[in-house]
């Protein structure tokens, strides 16, 4: 059976990360990057029996937002089971993340990044997610600056696709612009 545990440990946190560096994965730099866990919420590991299988955080982006799903990794146990990550992510993380981010009066959203195509990806989470719980996501269209700062049209990395619970209205735009850059993909 698997089971979410929070971790409040930056010690134990750091540790996660530092697995997560050893393995080979296009996003290994993300997990040296440990001045991040200073802003995470909470951060919980999945697990089943004493199988680690992923993690995830809760990022503070503002003082309106949250990122849900943040830094999460997958486990090699967990990818070799046919790469389905939308069920974990919507059934496991997600539930406990929203809850928490809504009762302490956030707006949660998630993103991945827009170097490859992955509005279908968070469809499928959105849609799993969306059909078992009463807090509803939407994918936004378009690309959103998702990183601190002044948006640079150049820097990919912070152009991502969006997905957000609640009323992101014009509370959105200062923090994040919509951009369809070169590399978008027909299906997106």
């Amino acid at each position: 059976m698997k089971w979410i545990s929070e971790v409040k440990s930056r010690n134990e946190i750091e540790m996660y990360f530092f697995l997560a560096s050893t393995y080979p994965h296009r996003n290994k730099k993300n997990y040296t990057r440990t001045e991040r866990i200073d802003d995470f919420l909470k951060f919980y590991v999945l697990r089943e029996g004493d199988l680690l299988l992923a993690f995830s955080a809760i990022y503070r982006f503002n003082e309106m937002f949250v990122r849900v799903l943040d830094s999460t990794f997958y486990f090699p146990s967990i990818r070799i089971r046919g790469g389905n990550y939308f069920g974990t992510a919507s059934e496991y993380f997600l539930p406990a993340m929203t809850k928490y981010a809504k009762d302490e009066g956030y707006t949660p959203f998630f993103s991945i990044q827009s170097d490859r195509p992955h509005r279908r990806s968070m469809k499928r989470i959105v849609e799993n997610f969306n059909e078992k719980n009463e807090s509803q996501y939407k994918v936004l269209d378009g690309y959103h600056w998702t990183c601190r700062g002044k948006p640079d049209p150049q820097n990919d990395r912070c152009w991502q696709t969006v997905a957000i619970c609640g009323d992101y209205g014009s509370s959105l735009w200062p923090v994040s612009k919509s951009r369809k850059p070169s590399f978008q993909s027909p299906n997106d």
